[in-house]
């Protein structure tokens, strides 16, 4: 800005500067005395109506700026005017001192400081060290602006002197700051650590690393030994094994290794305080404090945890040998109660040939009904068990989800005819025609679902609809929705429905069969297939079911092979020569009448060395043989035939399995022993003419599985 013409040079004011910075520098120990000096006698020399000294914002830190003096002190309202903030932003533009005649500012804003402020001009003097904007000092109205020049010039002179005052003073102060924060910081950190060392629950003692000198414990290490801290204190670690139980002097030298090295030593038995041993846990650790090697040991008291570990491990102990015991309780009552089971169920096949009246027919369609839902219970709480146990095993096989349909649909026609209702089974468009999963487990899940949804609906239908959900985690979801017009589930049972043995109908006045198996069966099923299972049911209006489960995908789409002709069906096939091995009256008698009736010629054994005997002498198409029998089981004896011990053109009879066995890995032991085919008891004599044509079918070489 263009000075006054008639401001001169007056060299006065530059020996009244002189004396202002001798003064200042005796008062650059208190910055706010020195600016409070510094705006008095500028005020006095300069004839200046109000001197301002302020800290900038960025320099402070802080989101305003800091006004430190405003001289006279009468004149202190002007800090709170907005007009004082605007010169204020104005002055941070200016890299030296700058004389401004307010009224010439651009924009107006000029008239507006100096009406706000009362004051025609103002000396901008920086406040600067080095490239840092640390402040201004601003000179409101100048009564004399003669020899202006001469005046800015010594400015510009005092300003960096006053600039480094305020620098040096904020650092002094931050660092002041700084020092007690880090006091206060240290002293906070050492109660913390006193605090934290007291209340450690376990005995903890510091030791220096070199001597073997005890420093430092806590309480609990008082308490663990029964000496207080003085007589803990001062203790070398010589006189450590005298804490060691006598009994294990074998452990003293491992004890004080554990406390000399930074490792941790298990199972230390010390003498704590009352002359108990206890066995501890030494954790130790070396750290430096001052140059002062130490190391710091916890003693973790182990006992209760040892003696807990030993309980839990004798409790798992009789918890296998509980698991084993009832599962062999289970094989065992599988095993004689299918047995019989099978003589009855043999018996109605064998009366079923015979010629009877209506009412027989009646009577014997009762027994066959009854005898299979027997059957039923007995295969749902064995797998019931099986799943529990983790016995059941999940089996991965590509097959076409019309099967599910068709199985389905033939299983419940029977059903749904008598009792007039309508079967519906719907696979969407979009479901993949082929998946890869546990075909048997899903097949379990449906028939549970379908069978229970049939059993308590009297009017309307019965829905199984199938629909894809899409990949989900690189696993394609499918979603199987059974809907009934049943009697639906109160809101009450339905939050139990899936538990083991819990009946939608509870009253004594039941009109439903059933033991409570089937959808806990499915539940724990769909759990096992990392599946969802939902329910939706109305008192009086019905239910609704969904079970989202998780498949593979073949890996390309092939074509569907042209289906092999099946083998002539065994009961109008050529007659066969059949060893049936036998060891229960009623079974054997009923399995060779049925095989007789049909026209076979039937042979029977009852045991193993029978049967040995027997295809030594004789030519026989086929086996069926019993597991479990007397002298030599029928594994036995298949090792024996396999072996040749029969005669070596015997080796490859076909075998099959017709046994009580129905555990999980029943049916593969018996594979693995050399047999062809496996049926449980009680026999199904379709199931049996299945396994006899799937068999023979095959017929060939029969490998010896035996080696």
């Amino acid at each position: 800005m263009r000075m006054p013409d008639n401001i001169s040079d007056q060299s006065a004011f530059a020996l009244l500067f002189t004396d202002l910075v001798t003064n200042i520098m005796a008062l650059a120990d208190s910055p706010g005395r020195c600016c409070e000096y510094i705006a008095s006698q500028i005020r006095e020399l300069l004839a200046i109506r109000t001197v301002v000294i302020v800290e900038y914002s960025h320099f402070i830190g802080e989101s305003d700026h800091k006004i430190r003096t405003v001289f006279p002190e009468r004149r202190q309202d002007i800090a709170l005017k907005a007009e004082m903030q605007n010169l204020i932003e104005i002055s941070q533009s200016k890299e030296t001192v700058a004389y401004l005649t307010l009224e010439k500012l651009p924009d107006k804003m000029g008239i507006a400081i100096s009406q706000g402020l009362g004051v025609d001009d103002a000396v901008v003097v920086p406040l600067r060290h080095g490239e840092t904007h640390i402040g201004v000092m601003l000179l409101l109205g100048v009564m004399d602006n003669n020899g202006i020049g001469s005046i800015i010039s010594t400015l510009d002179r005092l300003a960096p002197i006053l600039a480094l005052i305020l620098r040096n003073a904020y650092l002094y102060q931050n660092l002041e700051q700084e020092v007690a924060n880090r006091t206060d910081a240290l002293r906070a950190n050492e109660e913390r650590y006193r605090a934290l060392f007291s209340s450690v629950s376990d005995p903890v003692l510091v030791a220096e690393r070199k001597t073997g000198i005890l420093v430092e414990c806590n309480e609990a290490a008082e308490r663990f030994f029964g000496r207080n801290r003085d007589q803990l204190l001062g203790l070398k670690q010589s006189t450590l094994p005298s804490l060691v139980a006598p009994t294990t002097d074998a452990l003293t030298e491992s004890f004080k290794d554990a406390l000399a090295t930074n490792k941790q030593q298990a199972e230390v038995p010390l003498l704590a305080a009352g002359g108990e041993i206890k066995l501890v846990e030494v954790l130790s650790n070396s750290f430096d404090v001052q140059g002062q090697e130490l190391i710091l040991g916890v003693f973790r008291d182990v006992t209760e945890r040892k003696q807990t570990e030993e309980a839990l491990r004798t409790a798992r102990d009789h918890a296998e040998r509980a698991s084993r015991a009832k599962s062999e309780f289970l094989a065992n009552m599988s095993h004689e109660i299918r047995t019989p089971l099978n003589g009855i169920i043999g018996m109605l096949q064998l009366i079923q040939t015979t010629s009877l009246d209506d009412m027989q027919q009646e009577y014997l369609a009762g027994a066959v009904k009854s005898s299979k839902r027997l059957t039923h219970l007995l295969s749902d709480i064995l797998d019931l068990s099986r799943i529990e146990a983790g016995q059941l095993t999940l089996l991965e096989e590509e097959f076409d989800i019309s099967s599910q349909q068709e199985a389905t649909i033939d299983l419940f026609a029977l059903e749904v005819k008598e009792k007039g209702l309508k079967l519906d089974f719907r696979i969407d468009a979009g479901m993949p025609p082929r998946l890869i999963g546990d075909k048997s487990r899903l097949q379990q899940i449906l028939f549970n679902l379908v069978g229970n949804a049939i059993k308590f609906t009297d009017t309307g239908k019965v829905s199984v609809h199938v629909m894809p959900l899409g990949l989900h985690t690189r696993r394609f979801r499918a979603l199987f929705v059974v809907q009934d017009t049943g009697i639906g589930i109160t809101e009450d049972l339905q939050r139990i429905i899936f538990e083991p043995f819990t009946q939608a109908e509870g009253s004594y006045t039941r009109r439903f069969q059933g033991a409570g198996l089937g959808l806990s069966i499915v539940r724990k099923l769909v759990h096992m297939m990392d599946g969802e299972l939902a329910l939706e049911s109305a008192v009086g209006v019905g239910t609704t079911i969904s079970c989202s489960l998780p498949f593979k995908l073949p890996d390309a789409p092939r074509e569907q092979a042209t289906p092999a002709k099946p083998a002539v069906a065994m009961r109008e096939a050529r007659f066969l020569r059949i060893l049936f091995a036998e060891d229960e009256v009623v079974s054997l008698m009923a399995g060779k009448r049925i095989l007789e009736k049909a026209g076979h010629a039937v042979t029977t054994a009852m045991d193993g060395q029978e049967v040995l005997a027997r295809v030594a002498d004789q030519d026989f198409d086929l086996i069926l043989m019993d597991v479990q029998m007397p002298v030599v089981d029928g594994v036995a004896a298949t090792r024996a035939i396999r072996e040749g011990r029969a005669g070596p053109d015997k080796a490859g009879l076909p075998i099959i399995a017709m046994t009580a066995y129905a555990m999980a890995g029943d049916k593969e032991k018996f594979l693995l022993a050399g047999m062809n085919g496996y049926v449980s008891k009680p026999v199904d004599m379709t199931e049996l003419y299945t396994a006899i044509d799937q068999v023979l079918s095959k017929k060939g070489p029969t490998t010896n599985n035996l080696a």
